[in-house]
């Protein structure tokens, strides 16, 4: 599972050659995206990212918030690859656990490493964790197991992570799930980063609110 710099780096490069021509902002409303016009006629793209938004030139790709820092290395490639549908497939309404998606069998060792442990490690004793920072995240709160959020990293790309929590000597469980149209509008590649960045996010976000709190 190929996850350097070096590769994410060409393929950010490769899906950028393949975006010249396209009306972006045209495109991009297309699968969801908000376009705001800068008063020297200018437009951006809005990517609002995990409770971050992040704008897209659609002249030079760059992308920045108000603070000019871009999207993570990884995430601008989905991006991309996301910009290249035509046109948005419906969403099916059901939600699946990624690596019990069929074309998931050769990743379900690395969903489980890269995302579902850590999960489990962050909120398997306390899942009520995941609640406090749906807020930051643009989440909602869904009722599945002990605590779950609904999120939305791409427009058209929305995704659940749910806790179990452990309980009278039964181990924690985390699940990642995708609306089974995802692997209609991503690599799986992209579906698997996807997992990987979020879980990472929620985790690092608990554990930042944690250390700010003081001690009772």
């Amino acid at each position: 599972m190929p996850y350097s710099r070096k590769h994410h780096l060409e393929i950010e490069a490769g899906a950028g050659k393949a975006l010249q021509g396209i009306d972006l902002p045209a495109r991009a409303r297309t699968l969801g995206f908000q376009i705001v016009e800068k008063p020297d006629a200018s437009k951006k793209i809005i990517v609002d990212y995990l409770g971050r938004r992040v704008y897209l030139d659609p002249a030079t790709l760059k992308t920045a918030d108000a603070g000019g820092r871009p999207l993570p290395l990884q995430m601008r490639t989905i991006l991309f690859h996301y910009l290249l549908n035509e046109t948005a497939s419906p969403l099916a309404g059901e939600f699946i656990p990624l690596r019990k998606i069929p074309e998931m069998m050769n990743y379900a060792e690395v969903i489980r490493r890269r995302s579902e442990i850590f999960l489990i490690r962050a909120f398997g004793k306390n899942p009520e964790l995941l609640f406090d920072i749906i807020p930051e995240v643009d989440g909602a709160r869904v009722d599945i197991g002990d605590a779950a959020v609904r999120l939305f990293p791409l427009p058209l790309v929305p995704m659940l992570v749910a806790i179990h929590g452990e309980d009278e000597g039964i181990p924690a469980e985390a699940s990642v799930m995708f609306d089974r149209s995802a692997t209609s509008m991503l690599h799986l590649e992209d579906l698997v980063v996807i997992a990987e960045l979020v879980s990472h996010k929620l985790v690092n976000m608990t554990a930042s609110e944690n250390a700010s709190r003081p001690v009772s």
